[in-house]
């Protein structure tokens, strides 16, 4: 065996028990037994490090003359009592639909929400330069599935493959938010750079620039049933946030 198909057969090794860590296994039925959460508690994302944008981890130090404070109240408890509007949140109507999201589910919390937004986004956006279904099917709705899926078949058709790295995430803000029933959905700008290229079979360059960092804004609507028992929030439609700065259209607040 060459060392080149001994270093193939390490590397493949790796990659296959860092995917068992993240997205779990199959049981006999096909069924996942552990699918990748970042909304869980216990999901612990590798460190990274922070953007400047990005709370501080409460559990790091104990807050000193109030600091802190805010991030640890609910948004009833602080921002709809004065004209304070939170940090990560957009504007009040958005915060008058989270107040509803946080009474109908009292384990929401806008911070822990944001940071498991970050994380699905990075995900996400790996596992579709990836080509990862598994992933992708895990933590999208059906549709969305279906057109990123589309794509990933329309690459490997023509024999290329994406890269794609998140070199930060500059913003991550709520712009929109509404409560239909026990359909919470929850509408998050972030703001990114990143590095994004496809290759051809040869490993030619057809699209984007590997080595050229770019800013992009994206768009993306999470939803959730705040009666289920399954915490994560699921993507169910993306769009193209330098679009939506030009013609931007609010979900209309739920009564």
């Amino acid at each position: 065996m060459s060392a080149e198909l001994i270093l193939y057969a390490v590397i493949t090794g790796v990659i296959l028990l860092w995917l068992r860590s993240v997205i779990g296994t199959r049981d006999e039925d096909g069924n996942d037994r552990q699918r990748p959460n970042p909304y869980s508690e216990n999901y612990k994302p590798p460190q990274k490090k922070k953007s400047a944008n990005k709370p501080a981890n409460q559990d790091e130090k104990p807050a000193q003359d109030g600091e802190g404070k805010k991030e640890r109240k609910t948004v009833e408890q602080l921002y709809l009592k004065n004209n304070e509007v939170h940090p990560d949140i957009d504007n009040k109507t958005a915060e008058r639909a989270l107040t509803k999201i946080s009474i109908a589910d009292k384990k929401f919390d806008v911070g822990h929400f944001l940071d498991g937004a970050r994380t699905a986004f990075e995900m996400i956006v790996t596992a579709f330069a990836k080509g990862d279904r598994d992933v992708l099917e895990s933590l999208l709705s059906p549709a969305v599935y279906a057109a990123f899926s589309g794509v990933i078949d329309e690459r490997e058709k023509n024999k290329q493959t994406a890269e794609t790295k998140i070199h930060e995430i500059e913003s991550a803000k709520i712009i929109e938010a509404r409560l239909d029933g026990t359909t919470a959905k929850i509408v998050v700008q972030f703001v990114a750079m990143e590095t994004h290229a496809v290759r051809n079979e040869d490993g030619e360059v057809v699209y984007g620039n590997p080595n050229k960092k770019a800013r992009l804004n994206d768009i993306w609507v999470f939803s959730r049933d705040v009666k289920s028992d399954d915490p994560r929030w699921i993507l169910v439609e993306t769009r193209d946030g330098e679009e939506e700065a030009h013609e931007k259209t609010a979900m209309p607040e739920a009564k």
